[in-house]
């Protein structure tokens, strides 16, 4: 029976060493280098939302330095600026659904304290979600498309406090 096993484990380790086959051409051999400018001097694109008549879309890009909000013709592909920001970033999210009111989140100068703004067809900026410290996201519309969900981390000091109790009750303290 020993000799059974020795024998079998000498076949995987025989099989197991195969010929070395040649080593395919390493990834970094073959990559083009850049320049630190070319590095650079490239623009990012992202979000996407359409105006309600489809002929604009909405995106955030980084081609002034800093990223900011613009409309891209859906016919020609001319991005016009929205916002003018050299501190903040400026990120899309969507067009209204029935009107171009447009909705952006933009933190403090890179505090990252995300909130939400509106920017009204006159151009007026208003802070939809202004409580100081709270980050908050958009989620979606709803289905009335006339409202949306958000997420925030806003705190509510009277849950934290029957969380501290439940706690205290779990461990049976006082």
């Amino acid at each position: 029976m020993k000799r059974i096993i020795v024998l079998l484990a000498i076949t995987i380790i025989a099989s197991a060493c195969k010929k070395e086959q040649k080593k395919p051409t390493e990834v970094a051999e073959t990559l083009k280098e850049y320049s630190i400018e070319q590095m650079m001097d490239n623009e990012s694109v992202s979000g996407g939302s359409f105006s309600p008549d489809n002929s604009k879309l909405l995106v955030t890009s980084n081609r002034s330095g800093i990223y900011n909000m613009y409309t891209v013709s859906t016919a020609g592909g001319e991005f016009k600026p929205i916002t003018k920001s050299d501190s903040s970033s400026v990120f899309a999210t969507s067009y209204f659904p029935k009107d171009e009111r447009m909705l952006f989140r933009m933190d403090n100068n890179g505090d990252e304290i995300y909130h939400i703004f509106l920017r009204e067809l006159d151009g007026n900026i208003k802070d939809l979600t202004p409580t100081k410290g709270a980050r908050a996201g958009f989620f979606g519309w709803a289905k009335d498309e006339k409202s949306f969900f958000f997420t925030s981390n806003k705190r509510d000091k009277r849950l934290l406090w029957t969380f501290m109790k439940w706690i205290l009750k779990l461990l049976h303290l006082p």
